[in-house]
């Protein structure tokens, strides 16, 4: 009678142990693994939120500030990488705010600045002509300008201005078929800021 119940002991360890047998580990694998992305991307997304916060009220590229929120992201970024075995490449692919993030934690000097400290040419990819490429930076310098003015996120002055058909990290997406609504919410900026002025 002790025989029987020491061999079902034996059948149902090897059944709760997740390992390269077991017929669920796959699956368990990849559930673990989609958990973990989620919470990378939130991660991303809650720094590059708080990046964005940081560079309305005009805290210039290369801040203490967005330095520690980029080392705390790559680190959870190189965490990922490794337990996924996907190249680091491939996650900054996958993930353009931790690109965005990084620009502002490590500033290319040589990049040209215009007078409000934002970088010219940021979103430039190569999604459009030169002269589409400008409207974009006016537009954004515009929206900095009026967040500032406003003490407003720069996420909601896009909003606003776009009358929320689209929102500030679709901005970098856009090509020259925006071209009409990227004008449109310019000019309502600048003519909001031309009213403001004393």
């Amino acid at each position: 009678m002790d025989e029987p119940n020491a061999e079902k002991h034996t059948s149902l360890d090897c059944t709760t142990i997740p390992g390269r047998s077991w017929p669920g580990a796959n699956l368990y694998k990849s559930l673990k693994l989609g958990w973990h992305w989620r919470r990378l991307r939130w991660a991303v997304v809650a720094a590059s939120e708080a990046a964005q916060g940081h560079e309305a009220n005009g805290l210039p590229p290369g801040s203490r500030e967005f330095k520690t929120l980029f080392n705390e992201v790559a680190s959870k970024v190189q965490k990922y990488s490794i337990k996924s075995d996907e190249p680091l490449d491939t996650l900054k692919a996958r993930l353009p705010a931790l690109c965005a993030l990084e620009r502002l934690a490590n500033p290319n000097p040589t990049v040209p600045r215009n007078k409000t400290g934002l970088t010219l040419g940021v979103f430039n990819n190569g999604n459009g002509s030169s002269g589409f490429n400008q409207l974009r930076n006016e537009f954004l310098t515009a929206a900095r300008r009026v967040a500032t003015t406003k003490k407003q996120a720069i996420g909601e002055v896009v909003e606003w201005a776009s009358g929320g058909v689209f929102k500030y990290g679709d901005v970098g997406r856009m090509t020259e078929a925006d071209t009409p609504k990227l004008r449109a919410a310019t000019e309502l900026m600048t003519s909001t800021l031309a009213n403001a002025a004393p």
